[in-house]
């Protein structure tokens, strides 16, 4: 889970989940974008000044740091069993069973990244941003130039970039499904664990939009206009 090319240095999702979640991450090669893992956990998870993210800047971090710190708990636990014989280590780890980051992962933590919604959220905002940027050209000293790919032993197809508005629709697509999976997994996950991950408790339940615990707006007085008088 330990991510060196990303600039979280965690790996969020283990590749094998984004694949399960949508195969086509497997196709593009989704270890060697990095900058698309980013772009999700900075606009998606923590959020911007506009949108705000679903996690935010010190939940998202926490996750990180609590990955980052269970993968070094497994890595420790399978150097320490390789010096133990094959019988003592299949009593202390689960039929010798190498060690995984899940076992020492806080229970809120494995519950946020086993949940389906949020693999399906993942996954699809991927594929959102690889549309957006990935699929059009490739950046080079020239410029966005389009890339083609010839005939091999190996593919007898020629392939060549999408062009704009294709790429532009296909972003589009996409872009309705993650928000669609985002919108599930709010309801199914986040609603129904408030306080939990940086997402605060309702303390009003009205719907009022002129109650400030629900809308956040500031109440004005009501002034009335004033009454001539007689002179």
């Amino acid at each position: 889970m330990i991510c060196p090319k990303c600039q979280c240095k965690c790996l969020i999702l283990p590749y094998q989940c984004l694949y399960d979640a949508d195969e086509r991450l497997k196709d593009i090669c989704i270890e060697d974008k990095p900058q698309l893992l980013n772009m999700v956990n900075s606009f998606i998870l923590i959020g911007t000044e506009k949108d705000n993210g679903l996690l935010k800047n010190d939940c998202f971090h926490e996750l990180c740091r609590s990955i980052k710190e269970a993968q070094q708990s497994a890595n420790e636990e399978n150097s320490d069993q390789e010096n133990v014989i094959p019988y003592e280590a299949s009593l202390a780890n689960d039929q010798g069973k190498p060690a995984e980051f899940w076992d020492y992962l806080p229970s809120k933590w494995t519950a946020l990244l086993r949940d389906m919604h949020f693999q399906n959220m993942y996954a699809a905002y991927l594929m959102y941003y690889h549309y957006t940027l990935q699929s059009i050209s490739i950046s080079s000293k020239d410029g966005e130039v389009k890339s083609v790919r010839n005939r091999s032993a190996n593919n007898s197809r020629s392939t060549e970039n999408i062009d704009l508005k294709e790429a532009k629709y296909l972003a589009s697509v996409q872009l309705n499904i993650a928000k669609s999976f985002t919108a599930i997994f709010k309801r199914e996950f986040l609603e129904k664990r408030k306080g939990e991950y940086c997402n605060e408790p309702d303390e009003c339940s009205c719907g009022k939009r002129e109650c400030p615990d629900c809308s956040g707006l500031k109440i004005e007085p009501n002034r009335g206009r004033p009454k001539a008088g007689a002179l």
